[in-house]
């Protein structure tokens, strides 16, 4: 009987330790995964961002070349 006894002691003891590990490696895949959206998130943002100084610098070149184009037009008449 002592035999059977350390068996499903045993195999308590192992059924715990997989259920354990597996339930810490979905919660490690769950944090990765949140952190990746977050990064993805950031990412955007700062594309965008980048994305619209760019077009801010464009808008300011053509209104310097436009005010420039005007000011040679004026002077040539």
């Amino acid at each position: 009987m002592p035999a059977d006894k350390w068996n499903v002691f045993d195999f308590f003891i192992s059924d715990t330790l997989i259920v354990g590990f597996l339930l810490f490696n979905q919660f490690v895949g769950i944090v990765l995964n949140a952190m990746g959206e977050a990064r993805s998130a950031g990412r955007a943002k700062h594309e965008t961002d980048d994305l619209l100084a760019r077009l801010g610098a464009a808008r300011a070149a053509l209104d310097d070349a436009q005010r420039e184009s005007q000011r040679t037009h004026r002077d040539n008449q």
